[in-house]
């Protein structure tokens, strides 16, 4: 690209003064000078100009004879009757022999100079004529108005191209913090001027993602393509200053998922300056794209997008049947927190959930505690391998719209009929500790009864930490009166033994008082 730069600056110069000779004004021993940014640049431009001019045969020799008896060798641009000298201040040459020296020796001579430096001094510039000056090739206002007009009558450039520059002379026009008198601040312009082409490393100094100059929108007018480089310029603009000056996860949160804001902090962090030439435009507007889709289609999980079955999907275990559900609440978020007894009377040693999800969920979005789980599409299978009673917890997020679904499972290898009085009034009270999770029955009344349909019937009193045996063959009666209900205001702990299967319940009676909780029954209760 610098290359192409300094070309640009070599066919300028060389231009301007055929013309001013063609035209009789150039004036013997006129001196001329050009301020560049830096000597590395003032060298490039210097062997830009000799190589142009030696391809156009119109390059000549200077000598000049020093004090101390050493050479001083340039060369030359040959005009119509006379020839201007080239002296790029490189090499340590002085300030007094550039401006001094060489000056009063070309004046003798006769011969124009050109002086090319990084670092002119004030009397250099007052004696000669500026190159960059108002109405000279390298005035500001000259230059955008010439790089306009090449970028107009360009017959390499793209229509898509010609609305880029022009958009870009506009912004740098309107942009009070650049340097317009620096030529180094038009490289890339003048670059791509002599290239004929917008290559991808020149968009983000254009603060626009790249874009494929030759091929994208070659169907769109121009107003329609003005439209996208404003929208494609306003996304660069909001995504850097978020970069510099902001925080990237929380500023593009709504706009990008979180493994494409991963992929914009990496780039930052190895380019601070170049992050966006990783990206382009058309990679920003499909990752925006996707994460609005998730945003238009939020993870919603029905009952009957849930299936319960044995080791294989033929062991069906019936919604309402087998596999008791009841929601945390009547509230939509409350509705998304599931408790769920399934009833394993057929003692299978695996027992599978499949749920039939509307989005794609991904690994790190999904809480499967002690559980497996394999994909079938966007749906999800979750393996639970396990005997007697087991307790489970299960959370599927869409973090795009900020919603959970929870399903606490309490897996018993016996028939529903033991339990048939809790279908509306459980509650799985899940804790991470496995040994204290208990299923909760909210509403109780001075009965309880268990295995309702068993041909002897056991009656025993209701008390806290207690367990009571309940045979296949026996109805089990559990009696209190109101006024001991009342005094067990924060639960009453008890466990069903099915034959060997221990079920631990947490009983809360109709009305519930408010206890304060102090000391270890805050940590039991947690966990």
């Amino acid at each position: 690209m610098l290359k192409e730069f300094y070309d640009f600056i070599a066919k300028r110069i060389n231009r301007y003064f055929l013309e001013l000779s063609a035209e009789g004004a150039l004036q013997k021993g006129e001196s001329f000078c050009l301020k560049l940014d830096d000597s590395d640049t003032v060298q490039a431009v210097s062997d830009a100009i000799k190589e142009l001019a030696t391809r156009e045969n119109n390059c000549g020799e200077y000598e000049y004879q020093c004090m101390d008896g050493s050479v001083y060798r340039t060369f030359t641009l040959q005009v119509i009757d006379n020839e201007i000298i080239i002296a790029a201040q490189i090499n340590d040459m002085t300030n007094d022999f550039l401006c001094a020296t060489l000056r009063n020796a070309a004046n003798v001579a006769g011969k124009p100079l050109l002086m090319i430096s990084s670092n002119l001094i004030d009397s250099a510039k007052s004696g000669s004529i500026d190159m960059a000056a108002n109405g000279m090739p390298f005035y500001a206002d000259n230059l955008m108005t010439e790089i306009r007009k090449m970028a107009e009558e360009s017959t390499q450039l793209s229509t898509l191209e010609k609305r880029i520059l022009d958009f870009e002379l506009k912004r740098r026009d309107s942009d009070v913090f650049s340097d317009k008198a620096s030529l180094y601040e038009y490289r890339d312009l003048l670059s791509i001027m002599s290239s004929g082409s917008i290559e991808k490393e020149n968009y983000p100094g254009f603060r626009l993602f790249s874009v494929d100059g030759k091929k994208d929108y070659q169907n769109e007018g121009k107003a329609q393509i003005d439209k996208k480089i404003k929208e494609n310029h306003e996304l660069f603009e909001k995504i850097d200053r978020s970069i510099r000056f902001g925080n990237v996860e929380s500023d593009l949160a709504e706009d990008f998922d979180e493994g494409f804001l991963v992929r914009i902090e990496k780039n930052r962090k190895d380019d601070p300056e170049h992050w966006s030439i990783l990206f382009t435009y058309a990679e920003m507007i499909a990752a925006m794209e996707k994460k609005q889709a998730k945003k238009d289609n939020p993870l919603n999980i029905d009952l009957k997008d849930i299936s319960i079955y044995g080791d294989m999907p033929l062991n069906v275990l019936p919604i309402d049947e087998k596999v008791l559900v009841r929601n945390e609440g009547s509230m939509k978020t409350k509705k998304r927190t599931r408790s769920m007894m399934v009833f394993n009377a057929d003692k299978y040693p695996e027992i599978h959930m499949r749920i039939e999800c509307n989005a794609r969920i991904m690994n790190n979005d999904i809480s499967a505690d002690d559980t497996s789980y394999i994909r079938d599409g966007k749906s999800l299978i979750f393996c639970f391998t396990r005997e007697g009673v087991s307790f489970h917890k299960i959370e599927i997020k869409d973090a795009v719209n900020n919603i959970t679904y929870v399903f606490k499972l309490c897996i018993i290898d016996v028939s529903p009929g033991y339990l048939s009085g809790i279908k509306r009034n459980f509650v799985i009270d899940y804790k991470k500790t496995k040994k204290n999770c208990k299923v909760k029955l909210v509403g109780i009344g001075t009965d309880l009864v268990f295995n309702s349909k068993g041909a002897a019937n056991v009656s025993e009193k209701l008390n806290d930490n207690t367990q009571y045996k309940c045979k296949y063959d026996e109805r089990l009666h559990l009696y209190t009166t109101e006024e001991e209900l009342s005094d067990f205001g924060s639960g009453i702990y008890i466990e069903i033994n099915f034959s060997g299967i221990v079920l631990p319940l947490i009983l809360f009676p109709d009305e519930v008082k408010s206890v304060e909780m102090v000391g270890r029954k805050i940590l039991r209760e947690k966990f």
